[in-house]
Parts: structure tokens; sequence; C-alpha cells
């Protein structure tokens, strides 16, 4: 009885020892991971048939909820999918709408637009 009770004295203490040798470290730092945007961005210049900036255009995203108005310099960006090939709707009213065909590797575009001759008559 008296080596089982000297065993396991030992073995008390030596996981006291243990557990007091193992120094107390702060929690592992967070680690962020970046995912490339699924997005780009596109610059449109909206101009009238005069060539003057148009202010207050709408751009539109075929086929997502997502559209923009051009500022008081005919200027807007639009985030478009990265990978695919995407249509912008251009429109003001009393002037012709224009689909143009978009694409992330050409960041800026100039669109021009006439009068819808219907509408002035």
């Amino acid at each position: 009885m008296k080596k089982l009770v000297l065993l396991v004295s030992i073995l008390s203490l030596s996981a006291i020892l243990v557990q007091s040798s193992i120094k107390a470290t702060s929690p592992a730092k967070p680690v962020y991971y970046s995912f490339p945007n699924p997005e780009c961005m596109i610059n449109v210049t909206v101009v009238d048939e005069e060539l003057v900036a148009f202010p207050g255009a709408t751009i539109k995203l075929k086929g997502i909820n997502k559209d923009t108005i051009t500022n008081p310099d005919g200027m807007a960006k639009i985030a478009i999918p990265q990978y695919s090939h995407a249509t912008i709707t251009v429109s003001f009213a009393g002037y012709q709408r224009k689909d143009i065909k978009v694409a992330c590797g050409n960041s800026k575009f100039i669109i021009q637009l006439r009068p819808d001759r219907q509408t002035r008559q």
C-alpha cells in the first residue's frame, strides 16, 4: 500500500511539474483571407449628339438589378461581373436607348445618345 501511495504521489508531483513548466501563450493570431473581387468597375461617359456631357442618363446592367446615373460631367461607374461579358443599357427620356456589350478588359466607354425622332414629332 505504501508503494501505491508513493507511486500516486510521484505521478501527481510529475503532473504538477509538467503543467507549471508549460508557459501560457497568447492565442493564435487570426488569419485573414482575401478573395479576388468577382467584379470590376467600368467607367462610362455619356454625351449627346453634339458631344456635350449628358448628366442624368440612366445606365443599367442587363439581367442584374443594378443601375446608376451619370453625374453633371456625364460620367458614371458601374460594377460588372469579372469573368463574363455583360450588356449595359444607356437611356434618357426623349433619346434612343443604347445597348452596349462591355467586358472588364475595356474599362472606359464613351456612349453617344441621339434624340428619338419618334418622340420629337
